[in-house]
């Protein structure tokens, strides 16, 4: 995916930017902190912008300022100048690669439809959160990124990551195989999936890089507070990526 303004090639940025964070990210928490104090507002600014062109996506503004701990007053200026350079699009308070042109209405919509999935499958989180060997559920993926992608048959899954008890990951493994071998997902218009199954017993992430942060920056969680602030305790790398991030206090 490539797109240009005056000379600039959005594919390359975003290249670079991937080979930035990952080089970044192979070191301990203890020995770097904030990845984004070595760049330019500008570049910060382009790096979120390519990066959310990747999943067909825009960013908010707020969202680059909140990522990346620099000043609104800074942000905003390197914004203008990006626009007035047609590097980016502005539509409403959503930046984009100037081939998108994403817009608030798209953001709106998006609620919509993750409210209503979520809805739709209350039933069986509510049974999930019964098994006694899952203690977390949280939604991840395209719906907790707020960016809802449709499959081949044009429905929208739901993803989990789901935490459980000590050793019981594969247990739960077999039925979540059952599940999708027998083709029982099929039957749902938003089937769930589960993406992300971690043993309570080792929550450290040990290939962490800034998909992996966004991730679980992303989150909604469903069920387990307790274990979710664990997780969150044992991957304090996070924070290289986003320096401002809150652990979720509420739980739905």
């Amino acid at each position: 995916m490539i797109a240009r303004g005056n000379g600039i090639n959005f594919g390359v940025i975003t290249y670079k930017f991937i080979n930035y964070i990952w080089f970044n990210m192979h070191h301990p928490y203890t020995q770097h902190g904030n990845i984004w104090n070595s760049l330019s507002a500008e570049k910060q600014v382009i790096y979120l912008v390519c990066y959310s062109s990747i999943f067909l996506d825009g960013i908010p503004v707020r969202a680059i300022t909140e990522i990346c701990g620099s000043e609104p007053e800074e942000v905003e200026s390197a914004i203008t100048k990006l626009i007035n350079e047609r590097k980016i699009t502005k539509n409403g308070e959503i930046i984009s690669c100037v081939n998108l042109n994403i817009s608030n209405n798209k953001f709106d919509n998006d609620e919509k439809i993750i409210t209503r999935i979520i809805r739709e499958n209350g039933f069986w989180i509510h049974l999930m959160k019964k098994l006694p060997i899952i203690r977390f559920i949280g939604i991840s993926g395209s719906l907790a990124a707020h960016n809802p992608v449709r499959q081949k048959d044009r429905n929208v899954d739901m993803d989990l990551f789901i935490i459980t008890s000590r050793y019981s990951l594969w247990i739960l493994a077999f039925f979540v195989k059952l599940y999708t071998g027998l083709k029982i997902n099929k039957l749902f218009k938003h089937p769930l999936c589960i993406n992300y199954i971690m043993d309570g017993t080792f929550l450290k992430i040990h290939n962490p890089n800034f998909y992996v942060a966004s991730e679980i920056v992303n989150l909604k969680p469903l069920y387990g507070k307790k274990m979710y602030n664990q997780f969150i305790e044992a991957n304090k790398w996070v924070y290289n990526y986003y320096p401002n991030f809150s652990p979720k206090a509420n739980f739905n």
